[in-house]
């Protein structure tokens, strides 16, 4: 049974609400914003990806099959297995318990029903790789290229694509702390809060956004410059979100949504500068990793990522 919502007004309140946790949200400027078709791999690479600075790539997927196919309902149920999954009724927070305590498991041909008519208020499928053995393995081919990316990397920590499934599913502020992204918007639109890594108070800002107190009524420094910007990402459009961007993702209406984040190898470099909070905090992650291998790896690729960072300010000074 199909049900009515005010669907803009509802997600531009929660916008309003989840964006409000950053100080100066309402002077926003957005991202640079620039044509697939003017935007070639040197380019992209030299200007964004080395200087890690976000931009929205319109038309980045537009050749993509999945952008017609996957609005079938049909489609999903004949190319994809009828495996238990996990549907969430709620916001996706950062805390991954908090998150799940109100999971729901269903088949996911149920699930697919329940999208499609538009059955719960909220409906998220958290992200699910896709590649070999798993639920999404048949979608691989309706999946293109970046013609301004055609040989991306391996990513170091995450999964070379994942897919998010929603309809008016927000999720919190969250941070990358590695590897490159590409978020793809195959169908429906995101507004998208942005900030770049703080030079101060990283910490302290961390702390605040990665445990939501603002959702529990805290807030934070209003003193602090953090340069926020919004964008609008609509279908067929890419935005690229560089490691250690804090960023918030909420829905512009009540369409069905179907997100793939591609992620990839960051240049030596970005993973060498050890002034950002960030890159500190992969190498202690990295080390908590409960495998040898790992840590005897660590200090060799440190020591190339950090003369890969000083080899280049000093080029470039």
């Amino acid at each position: 049974m199909m049900k009515e919502f005010n669907d803009l007004n509802e997600m531009r309140e929660l916008a309003e609400k989840l964006f409000s946790a950053i100080p100066g949200i309402k002077d926003a400027a957005s991202v640079e914003s620039i044509e697939v078709s003017n935007l070639n791999a040197h380019d992209f690479k030299t200007k964004f990806i080395d200087n890690n600075t976000p931009c929205l790539i319109k038309g980045a997927i537009d050749h993509w099959p999945a952008i017609e196919k996957w609005k079938k309902k049909e489609y999903w149920i004949n190319t994809c297995e009828n495996k238990e999954i996990t549907i969430i009724p709620n916001i996706n927070f950062f805390d991954l318990t908090k998150r799940m305590e109100s999971g729901e498991k269903l088949l996911f041909h149920n699930a697919l029903n329940r999208l499609f008519n538009n059955f719960d208020h909220i409906f998220s499928i958290p992200g699910q790789f896709v590649g070999d053995g798993t639920l999404y393995s048949n979608l691989a081919n309706d999946i293109g290229n970046f013609s301004f990316l055609p040989f991306p990397e391996k990513p170091l920590w995450d999964g070379e694509k994942s897919l998010f499934i929603y309809r008016r599913a927000a999720t919190t502020w969250h941070v990358h702390y590695c590897d490159e992204t590409l978020m793809c918007q195959v169908n429906g639109a995101k507004l998208v809060a942005i900030i770049p890594p703080p030079k101060f108070r990283a910490p302290y800002i961390t702390h605040f956004l990665e445990n939501e107190l603002y959702l529990k009524g805290q807030v934070i420094d209003k003193n602090l410059q953090l340069d926020p910007k919004i964008v609008e990402v609509k279908e067929g459009d890419a935005l690229y979100i560089p490691p250690g961007w804090f960023h918030c993702v909420v829905p512009i209406n009540g369409d069905i949504g179907f997100t793939l984040a591609c992620n990839s190898k960051s240049p030596l470099h970005i993973n060498g500068n050890l002034s950002n909070y960030f890159t500190r905090r992969l190498y202690k992650k990295a080390w908590s990793v409960p495998s040898i291998k790992v840590k005897m790896s660590i200090p060799i690729y440190l020591f190339k990522a950090m003369c890969s960072y000083y080899f280049r300010k000093i080029m470039t000074f």
